[in-house]
């Protein structure tokens, strides 16, 4: 997609900018034996044309094989059969997505809209009254600098206001918000976080956010040792890695019944784990299905326990709507519907978040296999007589 823009105002300032944005995906879907319907999927996001050729036919192929890869994993994988309550540490790209879905809505300063009877409270940003208080552990900080090289770098926001850096949290305390020309009781100027969509969506959003320890991260294998530590203390004898979280701004809605586990009222539904794996004090990891991230409250942020030694960068494309990550655009949604984000965090241990397990009740499986993956199909690429699989 490329868009050109233009800016005009009245106090003089008249601008315009072209962008190019692209998507690299690859999205697959299938049915277990247990009649679960699995989708997966993985982006590579650009901001500029790919050019046809050999390193782009390898780029795409090497992500195809991964991503069918990973499906075939998950296919194989168990069920979770118990629902868990204990410390989970998400790795460093899913934990850039948990923020991504808790941060973007919930930290911006516009007041909630006007109905009738007065204002609508229920729409109320979590962290819109919260100014001055912890709202993150003492030894954390959160950044966004839109003018730090990143993704999700500008100059000019969609109201022709030049940001600035910003430190949202310092040593865990809330010091300002995500404000655009609309002001609230608090904070009455812009600090340039008005971001529009190619569809003219219109809101705030962070830019380059940046998750900050100021105390030193503990390396992988400390992690896990930390993780399962706590774990005992809870009363288990395992504990849960999650890897990556569903993205539905490629996917979409998820493929099956999740047991309406996001009806809960006044929290924040988290996006289903992608990738999840249950480890145990002996070392030994197991890929595992069928679980769901209860809803929760931004106070959830204030347990972060641990973090890890080497933050990174993922680039993310996230709606101004306040739903962050959690949207379910589809594919063909993700570069009209979104703006450029870039997440920077380490690893992180949480407490008071629960696994639940999915409760909805499961098609029957095909009683034949589909005709294009039989042996001899002009479709197929599977050895003779190997007519398994999904």
């Amino acid at each position: 997609m490329r868009t050109h823009e233009v800016y005009v105002d009245t106090d003089g300032v008249a601008v315009d900018w072209t962008r190019d944005r692209a998507v690299l995906a690859v999205v697959a879907d299938t049915q277990a034996e247990d009649g679960m319907r699995i989708d997966h999927g993985r982006a590579i996001h650009l901001q500029h044309f790919p050019q046809p050729g050999p390193e782009l036919e390898a780029t795409l192929g090497a992500l195809t094989d991964r991503v069918l890869r990973e499906l075939d994993e998950l296919v194989a994988a168990p069920r979770i059969d118990e629902e868990y309550d204990g410390p989970i540490l998400f790795e460093p790209e899913a934990a850039a997505q948990l923020l991504a879905t808790l941060v973007p809505g919930q930290a911006t300063g516009t007041p909630p809209p006007l109905s009738e009877s007065g204002r609508m409270v229920e729409l109320e940003p979590a962290w819109l009254r919260r100014l001055g208080k912890n709202v993150l552990p003492p030894f954390l900080d959160l950044h966004d600098d839109p003018l730090a090289a990143g993704f999700g770098h500008y100059e000019l926001d969609a109201e022709g206001v030049r940001p600035v850096p910003l430190r949202l949290v310092t040593r865990g305390r809330l010091d300002s918000l995500l404000m655009t020309r609309t002001p609230n009781r608090q904070i009455r100027r812009s600090n340039g976080r008005a971001r529009m969509t190619a569809a003219l969506d219109v809101g705030p959003s962070i830019s380059n956010l940046s998750l900050v320890a100021r105390r030193r991260g503990l390396s992988k294998v400390a992690l896990e040792r930390e993780l399962l530590r706590r774990a005992r203390e809870d009363g288990y004898e395992f504990a849960y890695v999650v890897e990556l979280l569903r993205d539905g701004t490629i996917l979409g809605p998820v493929p099956r019944d999740t047991g309406g586990a996001y009806g809960a009222m006044g929290k924040i539904p988290l996006p289903v784990p992608a990738r999840l794996w249950r480890i145990e004090a002996g070392g030994r990891r197991t890929l595992v299905r069928g679980a769901l991230l209860a809803p929760v409250s931004l106070r959830v942020l204030r347990r972060i326990r641990a973090v890890g030694r080497r933050p990174q960068a993922i680039p993310l494309r996230l709606g101004v709507d306040g739903t962050g990550f959690a949207a379910e655009l589809g594919i063909d949604g993700v570069l009209s519907h979104t703006v450029d984000v870039e997440i920077r965090t380490p690893a992180l241990i949480l407490d008071g978040l629960e696994l639940l397990m999915e409760r909805g009740e499961q098609e029957r499986p095909p009683a034949l296999p589909h005709p294009l993956w039989r042996t001899g199909s002009p479709w197929s690429t599977r050895p003779a007589g190997d007519d398994s699989g999904p």
